[in-house]
């Protein structure tokens, strides 16, 4: 690889967990982020 990309904002990510609850409290202790709104996404049978 010969060309550095810089990226200058994130607008969201997926991450697969098993308990969505302590996923949120754990990503919120270690990287401070904001509360999240859980949302039922009834089309892919899953809450993000």
């Amino acid at each position: 690889v010969t060309e550095v990309c810089t990226v200058n904002y994130i607008d969201h990510v997926g991450v697969a967990v098993n308990d969505i609850e302590a996923a949120l409290a754990f990503f919120k202790k270690v990287f401070d982020v904001p509360d999240a709104k859980i949302e039922l996404m009834e089309d892919q049978g899953v809450r993000a």
